[in-house]
């Protein structure tokens, strides 16, 4: 089913649910200029934006297609920067998937600031800072005249496949260093022999729009190494690069931690099949919760041993978290560091944000399972055609939360 298609659809359920005139989906997809067509230029899909600020006609569009939004999940790069040009509708940011930013913004636990920097006719502007002590999160937003390239670097296709910008398509962002109070956070791939030491990942995704991204710092946590944990706030240098721009963007912004976070550090080990998991430390924010587990093979010198604490089959283990209710937080982010000479797998988890802090929460360990009984492949699926998963009860854990 095409976009149009789908927003056909939806608008017509909700004209239904809401017991509104049957004309109601044929009056809003008219006053919108036939809101998708095609192929329709960025330029061109700004241009029929700015029509819709009739105060009727934008209450209308406005309140259908937030409807729309939240209804299905799903937000295509045209739709999402028509979106945010209506009244009513302009925290695009907060329809994104990651509900902890949503809860952050909903909370007021997000800054608003103004800093960037030009180059070539394209700025770069940070718009919005949020920072837990679990993770920071910047968004930044482009403004690019006459460019038609995703500041991302893909996008989703009106069939649901990524598309990825070509190489030198200009101004997508190909690289970001970040620093605080000076010393970097992470390594490049362009500056692989950086001395200092990586103190986090960073990763970057869509903002919601193609002009928007959000960039994400989550801080290694390397336990039993001496590392400096970052401050409660500091300087943030961005050093951002972008294809088809010779110079690099820099911007600081200062960045300030704004929650009151709870930090549990039981040291609850579990042991089977030749394998230990150790939960080292969790803390919870109103925006992210860490979990930071080790896992340690036994020492078996069988050739013969295939249990879990065998071969690679360590860091084949995944994990979910639930909340005393029994209701599963979605996954944000790993990242692991091996130490050969422990030997142990260390790993820091993101997940979403408990609905309030509960008395207890459980860590459940699952292998997923593959076809033809192999380690690796193509997955088994359910009877939902989603990937069967092989639970470990032997290292599940429940921990109590003071």
């Amino acid at each position: 089913m095409s976009i149009e298609e789908q927003m056909r659809h939806r608008l017509q359920q909700t004209a239904a649910d809401m017991k509104c005139p049957d004309d109601l989906y044929e009056r809003v997809w008219a006053s919108s200029g036939k809101h998708i067509p095609k192929r329709l230029s960025r330029k061109e899909a700004a241009r029929r934006g700015r029509i819709y600020r009739k105060p009727v006609v934008a209450l209308i569009v406005a309140a259908a297609l937030f409807l729309i939004v939240v209804a299905s999940g799903f937000v295509s790069p045209v739709m999402a920067k028509s979106l945010k040009s209506i009244p009513l509708v302009n925290g695009i940011f907060k329809l994104a998937g990651d509900l902890g930013l949503k809860t952050a913004a909903e909370k007021g636990l997000t800054e608003e600031v103004h800093y960037s920097d030009s180059h070539d006719g394209i700025t770069v502007n940070v718009k919005e800072v949020m920072y837990d002590g679990i993770r920071a999160v910047v968004a930044i937003q482009r403004e690019a005249p006459g460019t038609e390239s995703y500041f991302h670097g893909n996008y989703r296709g009106a069939d649901g496949t990524i598309v990825v910008e070509p190489e030198g398509t200009k101004a997508v962002l190909r690289n970001v260093k970040l620093y605080a109070n000076g010393e970097a956070l992470n390594q490049t791939l362009d500056d692989p022999a950086n001395p200092s030491p990586e103190r986090g990942a960073v990763t970057w995704v869509d903002g919601g729009n193609a002009d928007s991204v959000l960039i994400n710092f989550m801080e290694l946590s390397k336990p039993g190494q001496e590392l400096p944990k970052l401050p409660e706030s500091f300087g943030l240098t961005l050093e951002l690069t972008l294809s088809g721009v010779e110079e690099v963007y820099t911007i600081e912004v200062p960045v300030k931690k704004n929650t009151n976070n709870v930090v549990v550090s039981p040291e609850i080990s579990k042991e089977y099949d030749g394998i230990q998991i150790t939960l080292v430390k969790a803390e919870l924010s109103p925006i992210s919760t860490k979990i930071t587990l080790a896992a340690k093979a036994a020492d078996h010198e069988s050739a013969e041993y295939t249990g879990l604490g065998a071969g690679g089959e360590l860091s084949k283990i995944q994990y979910e978290l639930f909340d005393e209710q029994g209701q599963m937080l979605g996954q944000l982010s790993s990242q692991g560091e091996y130490r050969q000479k422990a030997p142990v797998l260390y790993q820091d988890l993101i997940y979403e944000p408990f609905a309030s802090t509960p008395r207890q929460f459980t860590i459940r360990p699952y292998l997923y399972v593959f076809k033809d009984g192999k380690a690796s492949g193509e997955f088994k699926l359910d009877e939902h055609g989603m990937p069967l998963k092989n639970y470990i009860k032997e290292l599940e854990m429940t921990v109590q939360v003071p």
